[in-house]
């Protein structure tokens, strides 16, 4: 694979992800209270999801432009801004998650998560995502080639890259366990009841707890689908010395697999929102309204 046909592959998978997460923004900036902690880290997803598709556009600016490609010091700004939105949208999954997970099993303390703690939390993880970035390049241990267009990271950030991923993948199936846990003592208990009142209440909570574990398990397929093979070739880079050209194209393909995953977000996490749906059904019943052909009546005669 050239650089041409990399640029246009990043083309292909940036636009639709702008796109997506874009109309998500608006919905979610127009049409639904921002003040709430969890539209805020959907607010935040989305963010992080569109700079990933923005950082995807340069990137294809950079591979189908020539020169631009050629100037120094664009290697380690393509890579370092790669990493720094992946990260941000990784995170971001992850304090969702982590919200959901609050929200079903520890219900009578959810009042805790407040507006000011939930911007603390998403301000801190981008801050973090920040440093991390910025880490090889203060200490410029970047190693470039002999003609200062190629770069590569140092081994230790290689390995440390996938090692932050299994660290969110693993707290993401222990909150997963966390909610099927919660579904299971929901539905014993249910069974012991007999009270049709307390019964319907219970019935009530175990239902949506069993859709959030539902809800989890969907995240949990997609994100590893999107990420663990990248994941893996980072690792087994970090462990060779010698890169072939079937290892470098198994990279390629496994980063665009990342990539789906912020074109997937904005599809999985605003729809299981019941507000969320409402207004995107409200706008779309307006929209099919506005451009609706206007019946004309029919008569007939009767001679």
């Amino acid at each position: 694979m050239n650089e041409k046909d990399r640029g246009i592959i990043q083309l292909i998978c940036g636009i639709p992800i702008i796109l997506a997460n874009g109309i998500v923004l608006h919905i979610l900036w127009k049409y639904i209270n921002v003040s709430v902690p969890e539209i805020i880290l959907m607010l935040n997803l989305s963010s992080a999801d569109i700079l990933v598709g923005i950082i995807l556009i340069w990137q294809a600016i950079f591979n189908l432009v020539g020169y631009l490609r050629d100037l120094p010091g664009v290697c380690i700004f393509r890579f370092s801004s790669m990493v720094f939105v992946s990260f941000a949208s990784l995170f971001a999954v992850l304090l969702t998650a982590f919200e959901r997970l609050l929200c079903v099993c520890y219900h009578g303390k959810y009042t805790t998560v407040t507006r000011k703690k939930t911007v603390a939390f998403v301000f801190g993880t981008w801050v973090y995502c920040a440093l991390l970035t910025m880490w090889p390049v203060v200490t410029k241990q970047f190693e470039m080639t002999a003609n200062n267009t190629g770069c590569m990271p140092p081994r230790e950030y290689t390995i440390f890259i996938p090692v932050q991923y299994f660290v969110i993948l693993f707290s993401m199936c222990a909150m997963y366990v966390m909610m099927c846990q919660a579904a299971v003592t929901k539905r014993r208990q249910i069974v012991s009841i007999e009270s049709n009142l307390v019964l319907n209440s219970r019935l009530m909570k175990f239902r949506h707890e069993l859709r959030a574990a539902k809800f989890m398990a969907v995240i949990l397929v997609i994100f590893m689908f999107c990420w663990t093979p990248f994941a893996i070739s980072l690792v087994y880079q970090a462990s060779t010395t010698k890169l072939n050209e079937l290892l470098i194209h198994i990279s390629e393909i496994s980063a665009f697999f990342g990539v789906l995953n912020s074109f997937a977000n904005p599809i999985v996490y605003p729809l299981q929102n019941r507000r969320f749906r409402n207004a995107t059904f409200q706008i779309f019943g307006r929209i099919k309204r506005r451009f609706a052909k206007p019946q004309q009546d029919t008569f007939c005669t009767v001679i």
